[in-house]
């Protein structure tokens, strides 16, 4: 029963047309991957406030891979699917006056 309840949001989630919850997917995967963005963050600064070896042991290399990874995650994970795909899919359409986007399987497929 349980799995049954579990397919049954994977298909209203996943397979959906409305715009609103397209917008809504993007607007939670932007939540999670801020999060990511944040811990990294948060190992920059834990680094930072310590001095010596703090607590990434001395190992430069990963701390410029935290920090490259911190600025492609909050970049291209973070800000561009609230703008692009969060904002655009869930207001342009009330902006614009439509009922719903023009292609609603193709905006679903985006995602």
């Amino acid at each position: 029963m349980v799995y049954l309840f579990f397919l049954l949001v994977f298909f209203f989630v996943f397979l959906t047309i409305s715009h609103r919850m397209i917008g809504l997917l993007y607007f939670l995967l932007a939540v999670m991957c801020g999060f990511v963005g944040y811990i990294y963050s948060l190992f920059i600064r834990l680094e930072l406030s310590l001095s010596g070896c703090g607590i990434l042991f001395g190992d430069y290399q990963f701390y410029n891979v935290i920090i490259t990874s911190h600025g492609l995650v909050m970049i291209f994970a973070f800000i561009m699917p609230v703008v692009l795909g969060g904002f655009a899919n869930y207001f342009t359409p009330y902006m614009c006056g439509f009922p719903d986007m023009i292609f609603p399987r193709l905006n679903n497929m985006s995602f």
